[in-house]
């Protein structure tokens, strides 16, 4: 709580009383500077710490300020600065602080000096002209020489580029600038002339050099006998001396003179003509105007000049060298020639047939002259025609400088050409062919043959095709000739027929599948008679009998194939077979029926299959099996025998599917046994009625121990019963 008491100048007073008053601290200042001293210029950054401060006023000393909480200032004036602070809380309250660090800004030298020479030769000296402003301190260093003087004098003692580096200072020490120069110093050039001795006056051009003649692009060259100012120099232009100048006009200038000495050379003439020579022959030595030089060149002595005579055809070269005491020296040249000794020798040119017309000779040289019969004297073109077969002479000469001559002996044959006759095409399958010729001389090749002499050839194996045939003639003058014949294709036969198995009556029908069909014909044969002729599918009715069926086939090249069946067909009877006749029917072993019978057939009319049907107890018959024709009896097990009856009959069926009439009736027999006592049995049995002249008796049989069935009692056929003592 706060009170206020006023009084005045009467004694009176009055209280004034607030009670809750709320306590505001005001803002609480602190800042910090990053740095206080720049050269020239200076950037500050203000780094605020202080508290419960909601507006800032910065006043920078030099009029600026700023309202930042963290402001940055750029000082650009040499002085000195002290930067304050108002700030403002919330409600109002304001308050100030002045940092107490002071911020300085000194000035920077300003330099500007001029050198008097930054390009001379090595050792000269160079001035400094000093104008720089705000500059106490000097240090200039070159190389590892320094000067502290604002404008010193210095000898340029550093080869080629190096720097001068001056650093300025102001009054303060504070503040420093550096420059950089460059001072560029050459050496004083060595042009010294190298003495090239004496000089020969035939030598040629040569250029002059000097000492570091490489190293300098500006010099020039003077004096008699220089050909240009690049140092080219000619002997020739130069009777006996010249003085010579050379100087450098560079940077750096220099120069040199030299005496040049020219000395002329001894005559090397050679008072020797060039000369041909023949092959091995001697070679005359060359006589020269000045003696003592020495010579070069293939096959010749270096001194004496003396040339070998053995020496190849062709052209040789020689040069002679006179020195003189100061080793000038000249050369001359020589040439001889040497020509290869003419061979007039004759190539032989093989054996000669008189079937040639013409044929030329030829020699080892050219340039000769032919002599002889029917030749040509130039060309050496023999006419063989004009001469015939023989012996002759032939001359060849060659006129000239080295002339030779040759003889040739030559033989002509006789020519024999092989010619082979003209043949007609073969077809395929023949066994041989001949081929003859227009001579006996020669011999066939090819084909299989027989007689390399004769022309016959083996030709049953051959397909269809071109074979060429080879006649050659051997000897001095061979000669072969060659024909190509022709087998020609023969009908491929493919054919089939139905019905397989042909009975009289039927048609005996053929398919042709041949694969030309359309481009043949067929002939057809039976019994080797013609029956059919171009028919080529044909069909036959024929008697019962046995036929051998021929085809021959025939196509438009003349070439035929013959085909016979390789079995005769056989056409069938359909007359019904004789009846079969059933022999017994019999049980077996009270389960099963067993029936035997007889049939027959021919070779014609042959069994096929047996029929058998089946009756029971009277009734009507069933086909119950067929038998194959060499099957005579049958075991019929489906049957109940204690109280049934059954009955046989048998029919016969041929090849042609025709049945015979029934057979007679066969009966089963149904045999029963009784035990009487341990040493008796009574059998039994029904009376058989399959026969239609009755039954003439009963035979009793008996499994014997080597399981043979064998009779052991025989009744009449009026008897069906019987006591063993068994």
């Amino acid at each position: 709580d706060v009170s206020l008491i006023a009084n005045d100048n009467f004694g009176c007073s009055d209280t004034l009383e607030i009670n809750n008053l709320v306590y505001i601290p005001g803002p609480i200042l602190d800042f910090s500077i990053d740095q206080l001293f720049g050269c020239d210029s200076l950037t500050v950054s203000i780094i605020n710490n202080s508290t419960n401060t909601y507006n800032y006023l910065y006043n920078f000393g030099d009029g600026s300020t700023s309202s930042l909480e963290n402001p940055t200032k750029l000082y650009d004036s040499p002085g000195s600065y002290q930067i304050s602070l108002v700030g403002e809380d919330s409600a109002g309250c304001q308050i100030s602080l002045t940092n107490p660090d002071i911020i300085t800004i000194d000035v920077t030298p300003i330099i500007d000096i001029q050198l008097s020479d930054s390009n001379m030769c090595i050792d000269y000296s160079f001035d400094i002209t000093n104008n720089s402003t705000y500059s106490s301190s000097h240090l200039w260093t070159y190389g590892s020489s320094s000067y502290n003087i604002p404008s010193p004098t210095i000898v340029a003692n550093l080869l080629d580029t190096n720097n001068l580096i001056y650093i300025s200072g102001n009054s303060n020490g504070t503040c420093y600038d550096t420059s950089y120069y460059e001072i560029i110093t050459h050496y004083i050039p060595d042009v010294s002339i190298i003495n090239p001795g004496i000089l020969c006056s035939n030598q040629g051009t040569l250029s002059l050099i000097a000492l570091n003649n490489s190293f300098y692009n500006n010099l020039t060259w003077t004096g008699n006998g220089m050909v240009n100012s690049n140092g080219l120099f000619n002997p020739l232009l130069v009777s006996d001396s010249s003085l010579i100048h050379l100087i450098n006009d560079s940077i750096c200038l220099s120069s040199d003179s030299l005496m040049i000495i020219v000395d002329n050379p001894d005559d090397p003439t050679i008072l020797s003509n060039d000369t041909i020579y023949c092959e091995n022959s001697s070679v005359q030595t060359p006589i020269v105007m000045n003696s003592g030089g020495y010579w070069l060149g293939l096959g010749i002595d270096s001194l004496s000049g003396i040339i070998s005579g053995n020496l190849n055809p062709g052209v040789y070269d020689y040069e002679y060298i006179l020195s003189n005491i100061n080793n000038c020296s000249d050369t001359a040249n020589y040439q001889i020639e040497i020509i290869p000794n003419s061979d007039a020798t004759i190539i032989d040119p093989g054996l000669i047939c008189d079937n040639r017309d013409t044929l030329i000779l030829n020699s080892i040289s050219s340039g000769g002259i032919w002599s002889g019969s029917n030749i040509n004297s130039q060309s050496g073109l023999v006419d063989i025609n004009a001469l015939g077969f023989g012996n002759f002479n032939f001359v060849y000469s060659i006129p000239g400088t080295c002339p030779d001559s040759d003889t040739l002996n030559l033989d002509i044959f006789e020519f024999v050409e092989a010619q082979i006759n003209p043949s007609l095409d073969f077809c395929v399958g023949s066994d041989s062919v001949q081929l003859t010729s227009n001579s006996n001389v020669g011999y066939w090749s090819g084909l299989p043959n027989s007689d390399s002499a004769s022309g016959w050839f083996i030709s049953d194996t051959l397909s269809v095709g071109i074979y060429p045939i080879y006649y050659s003639i051997y000897g001095n003058c061979p000669s072969s000739d060659t024909l190509n014949i022709t087998f020609l294709p023969k009908p491929n036969i493919n054919l089939t027929y139905s019905p397989s198995i042909p009975c009289v009556g039927m048609l005996l029908e053929f398919n042709n599948l041949s694969t030309n069909i359309a481009n043949e014909d067929y002939a057809w044969y039976i019994n080797d008679s013609l029956y059919y002729q171009n028919f080529n599918e044909p069909y036959f009715i024929l008697d019962t009998g046995f036929y051998e069926i021929k085809v021959i086939a025939s196509n438009l090249l003349n070439c035929s194939t013959e085909h016979i069946f390789p079995d005769l067909f056989t056409i069938y009877d359909t007359t019904p077979l004789p009846n079969g006749e059933i022999i017994r029917s019999t049980v077996i072993e009270n389960q099963s029926i067993f029936t035997e019978w007889n049939s027959s057939s021919n070779y014609l009319n042959p069994l096929f299959e047996h029929q058998i049907y089946r009756s029971e107890n009277g009734g009507s018959f069933d086909f119950i099996t067929a038998t194959d024709s060499s099957i005579r009896s049958y075991i019929d097990q489906n049957v109940n025998v204690s109280n049934n009856q059954y009955d046989y009959i048998i029919i016969n069926k041929n090849i042609c599917n025709v049945n015979s009439n029934s057979s007679n009736l066969g009966n089963s027999m149904l045999l029963n046994f009784e035990r009487l006592d341990n040493f008796r049995t009574k059998l039994n049995w029904n009376f058989y009625n399959g026969w239609n002249n009755g039954t003439s008796r009963y035979e009793l049989q008996k499994l014997s121990s080597n399981g043979i069935w064998e009779t052991f009692t025989n009744y009449d056929s009026t008897k069906n019963q019987i006591i063993i003592n068994e």
